[in-house]
Order: C-alpha cells, then sequence, then structure tokens
C-alpha cells in the first residue's frame, strides 16, 4: 500500500501486552509490506531488537509518561496512520498524539479495511450490541478496541529493524515516574488474561462468590462478572463482561452461575474454549459453551479448587 503506519505499543514487564500483540499481528496481516514504525514509551534495545519492524523509536530505558512520548512523536513526519491499543496508557498517548498534530481520533475500533486513499472502519457501539462504520481519509488515529483482534504468533523477523532514542522535551524532567507496578496474572484485567474466571447471579451470595478468588490464583486467572454481580457488588465496574463492559477473548473462559443474556454474550463469544456451570439445562450460555456443566456453581468451585491445591505436578508432565 505504499503506508506509513506507527504503533504505540506497551510492554508487561520484558514481553508485549496481550493488547499490543493483537495490534502488531493486525497491522502486520493489514498493511504489509507497508513500514511499521513502532513508538515505546521504555523499552530495552536487546528486547526490541527482536520485534518484525523496520523502525522503532523509544523513550528511555525508564518510565515514560505517554503525554511526554507523545509530544516527542509529533517532531516525527506524520504518518498516514497511528494504531494504539485502547488501554489506559493507549488512550493516553493516543488523545495526546491526536491533538498535539491536530488529527481525528477513532476510539473502539472493531475492524479496519484499509485502501490506498481511504480507510473503511468499524467501531463499538451502543454498549458492544451494535457497530458503527465510517469512510476515512489519512491521516488518522484509532485506538483499536480490545478482545477483538485475536492475537495470533507473530513472524519471525526478516529484516533488522533501525532503533532510535527519541529526543525527550524538557518537561519530561519534571514530572518523573520512578517505578512501574506490573501485575500478577490474577491482577491483569480481564481483557488482557489467557484465562479469565466469570461469576453471575448464579453463585447466589457474595461469600459463594468470593471463593472464585481462590480459583483465579490456583489458576492464575483474572476475575470478572455479568450485570448483576454488578449491581449486587460483587465485582467493580472494570471487571464487567458484556454489553456495558468489556470485550474479551481469553484461551480459557470458565462462567460459573451465568445465564448467558445476550448483552452479557456479545462480550465473551471469542473466547478460545469456554467452560459454562449452572443449574438450567436450558440457559443460553450452554449454547455458546464447549463444555456445559449442569449442577450447582458453588458446589463445583468448591471441589474444583480442592482438587486444584492438592494437585502436584508430575516430572516430565506425565498424569498417572
Amino acid at each position: 500500500m505504499g503506508k506509513n503506519i506507527y504503533l504505540y505499543l506497551e510492554f508487561n514487564g520484558k514481553t508485549l501486552s496481550t493488547a499490543a500483540s493483537e495490534m502488531l499481528a493486525c497491522a502486520l496481516k493489514l498493511f504489509a509490506p507497508t513500514e511499521l514504525t513502532a513508538l515505546i514509551g521504555q523499552a530495552e534495545p536487546n528486547i526490541i531488537a527482536g520485534l518484525p519492524l523496520n523502525r522503532i523509536y523509544y523513550g528511555s530505558a525508564s518510565p515514560v509518561f505517554p503525554y511526554i512520548l507523545a509530544k516527542a512523536a509529533g517532531k516525527l513526519p506524520l504518518p498516514d496512520l497511528l494504531l494504539a491499543p485502547m488501554s489506559a496508557e493507549g488512550q493516553a498517548f493516543a488523545a495526546a498524539y491526536a491533538a498535539h498534530n491536530n488529527l481525528p481520533l477513532i476510539a473502539d475500533v472493531t475492524d479496519i479495511a484499509p485502501e490506498q486513499q481511504f480507510l473503511l472502519v468499524k467501531r463499538a457501539a451502543t454498549g458492544n450490541l451494535g457497530q458503527m462504520q465510517a469512510t476515512l481519509k489519512y491521516p488518522q488515529v484509532l485506538l483499536l478496541h480490545p478482545g477483538v483482534w485475536r492475537a495470533t504468533e507473530l513472524p519471525k523477523q526478516l529484516i533488522k529493524p533501525l532503533i532510535e532514542i527519541l529526543p525527550l522535551p524538557k518537561e519530561s524532567n519534571i514530572a518523573q515516574l520512578k517505578r512501574v507496578y506490573t501485575a500478577s496474572r490474577t491482577e491483569m484485567e480481564v481483557d488482557e488474561a489467557d484465562i479469565v474466571v466469570s461469576g453471575g447471579g448464579g453463585m447466589q451470595s457474595a461469600e459463594k462468590f468470593q471463593s472464585l478468588n481462590k480459583l483465579c490464583t490456583l489458576l492464575n486467572a483474572s476475575l470478572g462478572g455479568s450485570r448483576i454481580a454488578i449491581d449486587r457488588g460483587w465485582i467493580e465496574q472494570r471487571q464487567l463482561i458484556g454489553a456495558s463492559g468489556k470485550t474479551v477473548a481469553p484461551q480459557l473462559y470458565f462462567c460459573c452461575g451465568i445465564s448467558g443474556a445476550v448483552q452479557h454474550n456479545i462480550g465473551m463469544r471469542k473466547s478460545r474454549h469456554i467452560i459454562a456451570v449452572n443449574t438450567d439445562n436450558t440457559a443460553p450460555i450452554f449454547a455458546e459453551a464447549d463444555l456445559a456443566v449442569n449442577c450447582e456453581a458453588s458446589a463445583l468451585i468448591n471441589k474444583l479448587t480442592t482438587m486444584l491445591a492438592a494437585y502436584q505436578p508430575v516430572p516430565g508432565g506425565i498424569i498417572p
């Protein structure tokens, strides 16, 4: 296509975040053989050197505020398109970059169809229940909706990227990040996790719902829930999965006591594997599940956590 694409990439420790991996895989698929340039706040050159990109600009070996990096990136040639994940950092960077360069910004993008002269874009609307489609002219700044792009294995590096330090503006010395806290798997946001355990009204009480926390610890999973779990104060808004919450696409989605209203299912049906536990064998969630378990959820959770807590890995991975 001959377009110049910028990507804002985030790291969790020394690995790309799930959202960043999804975005990079999407860009490589949609825009090849276009030149791809990464913008990274904090990076270690020996780690980013393996990314399948043409050019990488990074701010520092220390943490950098997204708006500081955005202002520094404004000194670079204007791209045809800048993509960022719709995470807290991604939104902060994209908003600052768009404002600094007087560019339009489109959030919640769920699909991109690039053409030579214009860009067809779909974005989530009315919660996550619908989509809006627009035809846009270049240049644009797009925030990609998480959980809909399906992270795929990145191709092997064919070229060695040109890595450059991006000079930061003077105000970067005024306020500095001293440390970035990297969340454990159980503390990860639900749209970043490989395994999500989710609960609903079928968990019956706050005490029974809390038993899901122990299961999350044993599975290295994040905890989510349905609208009724929010209404009863069992989870926070950021953990809500569905039309008015987050869209997730983990390797495993384990839902307990969730009936499967359309508003919930739209936020989790892209999960690779789904296990559903419910006392109602006609619950709509069973139509989405790879494995449906018709029983009382809290009883199953208690037995499962006991078994997992007692499990001892066998050397060589062979289970007798």
